[in-house]
């Protein structure tokens, strides 16, 4: 149910704003800043990207944004 939740909250942010969002959902390593932003560059059309990295056993978000989506938002 809560995978569904916020498989539905993608769809609607990204419609809405006509950016990608995307969660990462799991261990960041020893940088988990580090971690993030590799896995942001490796989003398609990165530059319109949101990647939201959780991290539950570390207790670490991080939000990352491409440019267009930075200036955007």
């Amino acid at each position: 149910v809560q995978l569904s939740r916020i498989d539905e909250a993608l769809t609607l942010a990204s419609r809405e704003t006509g950016l990608r969002f995307s969660v990462y959902l799991g261990g960041l390593g020893d940088e988990p800043t580090a971690r993030a932003g590799e896995l942001h560059a490796q989003l398609e059309g990165a530059g319109e990207a949101v990647l939201v990295a959780v991290s539950p056993e570390q207790r670490i978000v991080e939000v990352l944004t491409g440019a267009e989506a930075r200036v955007r938002l």
